[in-house]
């Protein structure tokens, strides 16, 4: 059992009904989205449980916005956009439909809000729900337990109401320190190079120390990679990982993928359900036709994920300046 599992058994354990134990469901969620990396800096702190969020609405003069209605949370990225989050704390065997989340979805489809999350423990559920999540007015992404699972929050030192205790980020290797060391040297006789690596050796990880040795603060790296599976495994490692707060933008070959959507659309010949809901790691998305985004002195560094298949997409986008034209 891991030390996520054991605190949820916990929180079972301890809740005297379904409302507290949803409630302590509810925090730990708020803690994952204010100190995990990505959506750190994604909503900078912009986060609130639903009884908070209430009061924070009728200052911005939106009213009474009444009972949760589905809703758990409410979160707001720093370019202003409302975010529908629902908490849903089942058991790992539960098979849950569409059924139990259609308050939740009718909520978040109001025009308030630009995107859903839901966080789902109910892992037996993750797959046919993913796929019936497809082609909602609202995108909607999936946090799965497996999600939590790797966050950079320590899990077994995790305390309601403190701020939670962060994994410490990983350190090279000799092995890893050895390819670095290589790959610096080979570019500085030579303007391309490859670095072959074994399976399970941290690729993910050298390339990120190899970007930030090269690029470095206020560089920009252009990272292609072959399937959705990458770019998620790429950007979610880089985000934790990083050395150098990093920002990052995934181009898409598909233009019917909504603004506040993840990254790329899904493709059935990926080996694992990835999902263009699924992609984390970035909080803005560059389509094809789209103007360029300007990534200068904005943050320490700018990463373009790309899959190869939208590569034709990345061209017209990083050739049009100020944004990716040094690329």
């Amino acid at each position: 059992m891991t030390a996520l599992q054991s605190l949820l058994d916990t929180f079972r354990g301890t809740a005297k009904t379904e409302r507290e134990k949803g409630t302590y469901f509810e925090r730990l969620v708020k803690a994952y989205l204010l100190n995990e990396p990505y959506y750190r800096d994604l909503y900078a702190g912009r986060v609130w449980l639903w009884e908070e969020w209430r009061g924070d609405a009728a200052k911005r003069g939106a009213g009474n916005v009444g009972t949760d209605a589905g809703i758990d949370l409410v979160a707001e990225t720093t370019t202003g956009e409302l975010h529908a989050i629902q908490a849903k704390f089942y058991d790992a065997e539960a098979q849950l439909t569409l059924r139990e989340l259609s308050t939740f979805l009718t909520a978040a489809g109001r025009k308030t809000f630009s995107h859903g999350l839901i966080f789902l423990t109910a892992t037996r559920s993750t797959g046919h729900l993913r796929d019936a999540l497809q082609g909602q007015k609202t995108p909607i992404s999936l946090v799965t337990l497996h999600d939590l699972e790797g966050s950079q929050i320590d899990w077994s030192r995790y305390q309601p109401g403190a701020k939670p205790v962060l994994k410490p980020q990983k350190q090279l290797r000799p092995h890893q320190q050895s390819a670095l060391t290589a790959v610096k040297a080979g570019l500085a006789a030579a303007d391309r190079g490859k670095l072959i690596m074994a399976c399970g050796t941290g690729k993910t990880f050298v390339a990120l120390k190899i970007a930030e040795e090269l690029a470095g603060k206020g560089g920009r790296v252009l990272f292609l990679v072959p399937s959705l599976a990458l770019l998620s495994q790429a950007l979610t490692e880089w985000t934790q990982e990083s050395g150098i707060p990093l920002h990052s933008y995934a181009v898409c070959s598909d233009t019917w993928v909504p603004h506040a959507a993840p990254p790329c659309a899904p493709r059935r010949t990926d080996s694992r359900a990835a999902t263009a809901r699924d992609i984390r790691g970035n909080r803005q998305r560059v389509k094809a036709g789209e103007p360029a985004p300007d990534l200068r002195d904005k943050w320490p560094q700018s990463v373009v994920a790309v899959r190869l298949h939208a590569l034709d997409c990345a061209r017209p986008t990083h050739r049009k300046p100020p944004g990716l034209g040094n690329l």
